[in-house]
């Protein structure tokens, strides 16, 4: 089998972030039930197990939220990739890892 002409071919890629809906909050985290009341409403809405990332500034003022993982009933595969990069990208001083499983879920919005 002979090589064609676009097999040496070199893709040009982008890595960017998306923007989605946001979620209003001018809410300094300070601690976890800060973090629960700035994105409890957006977490609500999932049934499965979530891995997120909430980016912040050096205030402590969230910058974004990065939903990085978004599992089975009671599994999520997270890779540090997928963590550091919205981190990275964002600029962030800091960031929370959030993991919200199906039992907590239904305990933090009860």
């Amino acid at each position: 089998m002979g090589r064609k002409p676009n097999d040496e071919k070199i893709e040009v890629v982008n890595i960017r972030m998306v923007k989605e809906p946001s979620i209003y909050s001018t809410e300094k985290i300070r601690t976890p039930d800060d973090v629960m009341r700035v994105i409890a409403q957006e977490l609500a809405t999932y049934d499965r197990e979530v891995f997120a990332v909430l980016n912040l500034k050096t205030n402590g003022q969230p910058i974004n939220l990065n939903i990085c993982s978004v599992g089975t009933l009671d599994a999520s595969v997270v890779s540090p990739r997928e963590v550091f990069k919205s981190t990275i990208l964002s600029n962030s001083a800091a960031f929370i890892a959030i993991h919200l499983c199906e039992s907590s879920h239904k305990w933090i919005y009860a």
